[in-house]
């Protein structure tokens, strides 16, 4: 039962939500998280922690980085629920903004 109320309050916390649209792109560290979402460190590690106790998120090990992803179990009905409100997530500000400030973090490196 607590996995499905934390995975229930994900999708109910804007922040959760746009981590997610981010994982969905790509594996990224919390680094280039804070760099994407202008957030802090503990922000952003306080939703991974929900996120992965909800099983939606997973982590691999690189070299000293953690890089996060969508769990493959996760992802059809992270894609579900997302495809669900597409247009009041595809075209929030924020998102949108996210969007490019991960493009650009892609095209530096």
């Amino acid at each position: 039962m607590y996995r499905i109320v934390t995975f229930g309050k994900c999708f109910a916390d804007p922040t959760a939500i746009r981590i997610i649209r981010v994982l969905l792109q790509t594996p990224i560290t919390i680094s280039e998280l804070q760099e994407v979402l202008l957030l802090d460190r503990h922000t952003i590690d306080l939703r991974l922690t929900k996120l992965r106790e909800a099983g939606l998120v997973k982590t691999k090990q690189q070299g000293r980085w953690l890089n996060y992803s969508i769990s493959a179990d996760a992802l059809p009905i992270v894609q579900k629920v997302l495809h669900s409100f597409y247009d009041d997530v595809k075209w929030d500000p924020k998102c949108l903004a996210d969007e490019e400030r991960l493009k650009q973090l892609r095209n530096a490196n």
